[in-house]
């Protein structure tokens, strides 16, 4: 369902065209770019494929099997987004685990974490 200003414009249906069929090679090289986006977070999705592509290139001497980026963009950005924690809309979901308030040293990393009225975190 695709919500616009809270009005639905559009529900989600069924495909009616046929899944596209890749080699073996292929859904391997696709698989390996979709697990480095979940494990490489620094890397940019873009630099991922063209690493995955230019190394297909060097193996087949070609690289017209595998699906143009802008094909592949959104499940690649989906996988990326499974493993990266949501978008915080305010100060209130912030949540500092008590792992991350002190140093390896035992000094105090934040020093405030004051929640009300107004939320203020000093570190």
């Amino acid at each position: 369902m695709v919500l616009f200003n809270g009005i639905i414009k559009r529900y989600p249906q069924q495909h009616l065209h046929n899944e596209l069929q890749h080699t073996p090679e292929v859904k391997a090289v696709l698989e390996k770019i979709y697990m480095e986006t979940t494990t490489d977070l620094l890397k940019p999705v873009t630099e991922i494929y063209r690493q995955h592509l230019v190394q297909y290139r060097r193996k087949k001497d070609t690289a017209q099997d595998i699906p143009v980026f802008i094909y592949i963009r959104s499940t690649v950005y989906c996988c990326r987004s499974s493993v990266l924690p949501p978008v915080l809309k305010n100060l209130k979901d912030i949540i500092i685990p008590d792992s991350l308030k002190f140093l390896e040293n035992g000094d105090p990393f934040v020093i405030s974490d004051n929640p009300a009225p107004h939320r203020l975190i000093a570190l």
